[in-house]
């Protein structure tokens, strides 16, 4: 077909296609100085005008364009370089959706205030900030999220859902974001809080304490630029919210859990402190986390030994590795746990899989740097006879070991 058949067809001028034969990114036959436009070239102009619609250049279209007409005519030729692109572009849609919505609730809420429509101040503090968007994905097939809210007020989504074209999806309810049923489960129950020091033993208060102490220490916030902590399978024993009101508002913090139970009870305390804001609540376990590749800087385990897969043989941080930055950091603490005393036995629950050598703070750290993390930090605290566990054996002697990895 003659060009003006081309832009016809196309739905564009007849400049615009002039346009593009000036720029080479189209490259139709020429015959007696008349252009003449078959399928390929039709497959090229609807690769232009997809492209144009995901915010690219003309640049990155004469690129793709480029790979499109080698692969054209290759047997078995990868798309990496296309593949890698559409990849960043959607991470950047991603943001700038984000922004974009932040954005649109300000306006509405300057053109509330100056139109003198009446508005509800939100007080409790118990929503999804706009800030943790360009975080979510599909656990699935790894596609950005997209979110339907019921309810936005003072830039917390405080009731919606989160969907996937694969199917997926999870609710968004007062600062939680609830996986499907089969990304859940409920966790063995334990009597201690270790958020509440009273119940528990004075030794095992000065640990807690040291603890955090440590942790604090390990964290280096300060160097980084909006970092993302997340804490995983907080439970009864979150080390942010007993920090809550210290957390620094430039950080965003995600608390896990796949147990819901623990987690809504976490969040409801949580929302009486203005850091609520810069927090999310997610209830799924690490297999299932929706969130983006890479996008994570520190991990806080408080008891890796405790939940390492949900008293199974495979650690928490094989999960939690590709959601971490290279660079990012592990830091928590293990309890070493002898094998052949009562404390191991009362430990281990009927019908779980884990073996004694897991619950070795040595098989531990070998086991990190098989998966590629570098030990960079480690203390030993004294150890404990009482400590007011409920399986723990006050005959035996429990080593905490606080440590720091690295993903490399």
């Amino acid at each position: 077909m003659l060009s003006s058949q081309f832009a016809e067809k196309h739905g564009v001028p007849y400049s615009v296609v002039e346009f593009y034969l000036k720029k080479k990114l189209l490259q139709p036959e020429m015959r007696g100085g008349r252009y003449y436009f078959g399928s390929e070239d039709d497959d090229d102009m609807q690769l232009i005008q997809k492209m144009k619609r995901w915010g690219f250049g003309l640049r990155d279209i004469g690129a793709a364009l480029t790979e499109q007409r080698f692969i054209r005519h290759s047997v078995n030729a990868p798309q990496s370089s296309l593949l890698s692109m559409l990849r960043n572009q959607q991470e950047v849609l991603g943001a700038q959706q984000a922004s974009l919505a932040a954005a649109a609730h300000s306006l509405n809420q300057e053109i509330a205030h100056l139109s003198q429509e009446p508005h509800t101040p939100h007080t409790d503090g118990s929503g999804m900030s706009v800030e943790f968007l360009p975080l979510l994905c599909c656990p699935a097939c790894g596609q950005l999220l997209d979110i339907y809210p019921e309810g936005i007020l003072a830039g917390l989504i405080v009731a919606g859902m989160a969907k996937c074209v694969c199917g997926y999806h999870a609710d968004i309810n007062k600062g939680c974001i609830v996986g499907p049923a089969t990304h859940r489960h409920p966790l063995r129950s334990t009597d201690v809080d270790y958020t509440e020091p009273s119940g528990l033993s004075l030794t095992m208060q000065e640990m807690i304490y040291r603890l955090r102490i440590w942790i604090n220490g390990q964290l280096g916030l300060g160097s980084l630029s909006n970092p993302v902590v997340l804490e995983a399978y907080c439970g009864s024993l979150s080390y942010l919210l007993a920090e809550a009101k210290q957390l620094d508002t430039s950080a965003r913090y995600l608390l896990c859990d796949p147990d819901l139970t623990f987690l809504s009870r976490q969040a409801e305390k949580l929302a009486v402190y203005p850091q609520a804001s810069s927090a999310l609540f997610v209830a799924a376990d690490a297999a299932h986390l929706p969130l983006r590749k890479n996008s994570v800087d520190v991990v806080v385990d408080f008891f890796q030994s405790f939940y390492h897969a949900s008293l199974t043989n495979e650690y928490l941080f094989t999960k939690l590795w590709p959601i971490l930055k290279s660079g990012g950091r592990l830091v928590g603490c293990f309890i070493d746990i002898p094998p052949d005393t009562e404390t191991y036995k009362a430990f281990i629950t009927p019908g779980t899989q884990l073996q004694s050598h897991t619950l070795r703070f040595s098989y531990f750290t070998n086991q990190l740097a098989q998966a590629g993390y570098r030990v960079q930090s480690v203390e030993c605290l004294p150890p404990m006879h009482q400590s007011g566990l409920v399986w723990h054996s006050d005959s035996d002697p429990l080593q905490y070991w606080l440590y720091t990895a690295q993903k490399i």
